[in-house]
């Protein structure tokens, strides 16, 4: 049992230790952390563990949601400690129906309004919280306990919730109609959501209670897999692909000439001059990506020169999907953002991988079409959007959870599903899939992920909006990026460039 949770022992160490995940797993033994305050630093400490649990695993794709089911669990669980401290000082039963009744008023208010209070005593109280991984033969297991007996009210209520999430149907419907008196009613209806688009049946969601404590435990069967969850995705996703338009006839004969060795440069040339609206825009990008270029760029000849044939196909590539999918370019929350990435990433590819010449290449247009699966989600739900963003951020999901349990894959899932059904290059559909996650891209494009992922990050950093704590600090250490001051100095590096960039664009 972990007692002081102001730093961690050697004993917390070692489950960070993917040797020691590994033997656990093998081993079918148990591993259980156990806190009494529950602290913000714990509780990021308890998913990490989960997070490298599921990794050896090889269940990577679950860790989102998983992730935030646990942390509804544990919010459960330690409200449920409160609830019976809040009983106890107010001389109530939480057994007897006329107390609970009583009680179950006033202590939601109490609670939220206390909750570093509830946080701090629950261990003079004795109260704790434990989470216990196991794998078993057929399933592995997450758990989640506290030394608390459930009462009858109690147990019914969470029954009934977990039946009304499939009354309700979607995470819509279930905000629209919530229950004031006490706040685990969402939450276990968005559990149920996230366990079945990873399709995990609800019967593997248990609550289990005797005369000591409760436990609440997900089950997952051992022999499901990412491509399981691809091949859902794809499907619920096929009317949206059926519905995007198709590439022009005249990019896709661009781009076949572009990726063939044999194909004559200046009939190339001639093909693009001939589209006038995709010559311009393709100077533009060309201008935009070009970081020493000491004059514009005017000529598409000079263009090709200047960034190589795979570099005019990459943005061939991005000029296409930006005209096909009608994305305004005047809309900064889109445009300016992409072509934002996009300079940052090609920046980081110069700084890190300079004699890679395909992954400079590569890099502008894997930055520009990061977010691309996001106008297609926005076009699609615009209602969701609007009227779900507060909920993401009262009850800390992350918008690309949102947007899974809403329409069955994430923005990036739906962004790499769009370029495979346009047969982009798989390093940009890549790059767009897992720029969230990018210690899951597959390992030949995984460099080209990373700098997407840490340009996405620089672009959107401030100490307000993330902590740097819990960023994914691997991929920090492997760009040389080891504190917060290091993270800084980077993105004010870049931030001028693109500033003197944009200003010799005006000019």
């Amino acid at each position: 049992m972990i007692e002081n949770e102001n730093y961690l022992t050697q004993e917390e160490l070692k489950l960070l230790d993917p040797e020691f995940i590994d033997k656990a797993i093998k081993s079918h033994e148990p591993i259980t952390v156990t806190s009494y305050k529950l602290t913000p630093e714990m509780e990021h400490y308890i998913h990490n563990v989960l997070s490298l649990f599921l990794h050896q695993l090889d269940q990577d794709y679950m860790t989102e949601y998983l992730v935030y089911c646990l942390n509804e669990l544990l919010d459960n669980s330690r409200r449920a400690n409160a609830k019976r401290i809040y009983f106890k000082e107010n001389k109530l039963d939480i057994f007897s129906p006329h107390d609970y009744a009583q009680g179950i008023k006033t202590f939601k208010a109490a609670y939220n309004s206390q909750l570093q209070y509830y946080r701090a005593i629950q261990e003079e109280y004795g109260f704790f919280v434990s989470m216990t991984l196991k794998q078993d033969t057929d399933f592995f297991y997450f758990e989640v306990k506290n030394n608390a007996p459930l009462t009858v009210f109690e147990y019914k209520r969470m029954h009934d919730k977990i039946a009304r999430s499939f009354i309700l149907k979607n995470i819509e419907n279930a905000v629209a109609s919530p229950d004031e008196t006490e706040s685990t009613g969402l939450g276990l209806t968005i559990i149920i959501m996230m366990l079945e688009k990873i399709g995990v049946n609800v019967s593997n969601f248990k609550i289990l209670t005797d005369d000591n404590s409760t436990t609440l435990q997900i089950r997952i069967p051992s022999n499901m897999s990412e491509q399981q969850y691809i091949v859902a995705i794809s499907e619920e996703l096929s009317a949206t692909l059926k519905a995007l338009p198709r590439l022009p006839e005249n990019v896709i004969q661009i781009s076949n000439l572009l990726n063939d060795p044999a194909s004559d440069i200046n009939k190339i040339i001639a093909l693009i001059k001939q589209d006038i609206g995709l010559a311009t825009d393709l100077l533009r990008m060309v201008n935009s990506a070009a970081i020493r270029l000491s004059k514009p760029c005017t000529d598409i000849a000079e263009a090709v020169k200047m960034v190589g044939i795979r570099g005019v196909s990459n943005l061939i590539y991005a000029v296409s999907t930006v005209r096909s999918l009608n994305i305004p370019k005047n809309k900064v929350e889109l445009w300016g953002h992409a072509t934002t990435v996009g300079y940052y990433t090609l920046v980081l590819a110069h700084e890190f991988y300079p004699s890679d010449r395909n992954l400079v290449s590569d890099a502008y247009t894997c930055g520009i079409l990061h977010d691309i699966g996001k106008v297609v989600f926005t076009a699609a739900h615009p209602d969701t959007v609007k009227n779900l963003t507060p909920l993401c951020t009262q009850r800390s999901i992350p918008p690309r959870l949102l947007e899974k349990i809403t329409a069955g894959a994430n923005h990036s899932e739906i962004g790499a599903l769009i370029t495979r059904n346009w047969n982009f290059p798989e390093v940009i559909s890549c790059a767009i899939q897992y720029h969230h996650i990018p210690y899951s891209a597959p390992k030949e494009y995984r460099n080209t992920v990373e700098l997407v992922y840490l340009a996405d990050l620089l672009v959107n950093y401030s100490p307000e909006k993330y902590d740097f704590e819990k960023l994914y600090l691997p991929i920090l250490n492997k760009y040389n990026i080891k504190s917060e001051e290091d993270l800084r100095y980077l993105a004010h590096t870049i931030q001028k460039k693109y500033q003197n960039m944009l200003k010799r664009e005006v000019s």
